[in-house]
């Protein structure tokens, strides 16, 4: 069972409540959590590690366009909230300059084949030249096709399979067969400061955590924005390394959360549909936040207004 990129909808919902509304439109930004705190107690374990969902950073949208109650009850403060709808992938990228990064820290993180001094990522400058971590963002080739997987939104795929819900992290543990193509073959390229040489330093697999979810969860048609943040020191630049230091560092994690900053025409391209039972107040909050920031969006309402008790 390979994994296979599926085609990225043009748009992709988000429910959630207002109070997030609030903070999205002020900050012009999406907040991943990570993994540890998603709804779904089953995520961010692994065989071989009990959690590392702290590592993994989520938000989660549907590709459904027709309205979900289940989705309006669970995560808009039950019928109360918005449903927010963009543009697949609306987020600003950044210019990394990689010779820079390679001065700083010796090392860099995973990265294409690319020849140049400028590099688009999700991620910002200072995160990329971190030396305590590194993002796994848009930085994967497929083991078995070796195909670049230049995205970091995912389609959640639903099964029953233990094997994939909980999956190996390290490639030191005993891989099922059929598991291998589930698995992000990763070359690191090192570049020493002192000798300016290049050299293959691992071979990293990483479980695509973040990726499935019991077939029970299949109504919500989810699609997820993804990041991975793991360490990455000077002497930690081979799986078994970052292993063996989780194991005995198992609360380390960057941070709590990672924004994204949305594009500008994303940004302003945004609609908002009111849930079915927003109140006349709420109502009025939510074109005030409108008008003061972001006056091009536009607010529908919900086909299940007044259709609910």
């Amino acid at each position: 069972m390979g994994f296979q990129q599926e085609q990225i909808p043009a748009f992709l919902y988000h429910y959630t409540n207002i109070d997030s509304l609030a903070l999205i439109l002020k900050n012009r930004t999406l907040r991943l959590n990570n993994l540890n705190n998603v709804d779904d107690m089953e995520e961010g374990k692994t065989k071989d590690y009990e959690l590392l969902g702290d590592y993994t950073f989520v938000s989660s949208w549907t590709d459904s366009e027709e309205e979900s109650i289940p989705l309006w009850h669970m995560y808009s403060n039950k019928y109360n909230g918005v449903r927010i709808k963009m543009k697949s992938n609306p987020f600003k990228m950044n210019k990394i300059k990689l010779m820079e990064s390679f001065t700083q820290t010796g090392l860099h993180p995973p990265v294409f084949s690319y020849s140049g001094e400028e590099y688009e990522a999700f991620i910002t400058q200072n995160d990329w030249e971190s030396s305590d971590y590194s993002c796994w963002d848009i930085n994967y080739i497929h083991a078995d096709s070796g195909e670049i997987i230049d995205s970091i939104v995912f389609q959640v795929k639903y099964t029953d399979d233990d094997n994939l819900l909980c999956p190996f992290f390290s490639p030191s543990s005993p891989i099922p067969d059929n598991l291998h193509g589930d698995y992000l073959h990763v070359t690191t390229t090192v570049e020493t400061h002192e000798t300016n040489e290049k050299y293959s330093a691992s071979k990293i697999y990483s479980p695509l955590l973040g990726q499935y979810k019991r077939s029970v969860w299949a109504f919500q048609k989810e699609w997820r924005y993804i990041l991975r943040f793991y360490p990455f020191m000077d002497n930690l630049i081979n799986v078994p390394q970052i292993s063996e230091y989780l194991l005995h560092n198992s609360s380390w994690s960057p941070f709590k959360y990672y924004d994204l900053t949305f594009d500008d025409e994303a940004y302003a391209e945004m609609e908002i549909m009111l849930g079915p039972k927003v109140s006349a107040g709420d109502k009025v909050i939510v074109e005030s936040l409108i008008n003061q920031y972001n006056p091009t969006a536009k607010i529908v309402e919900s086909i299940l207004t007044d259709k609910l008790k």
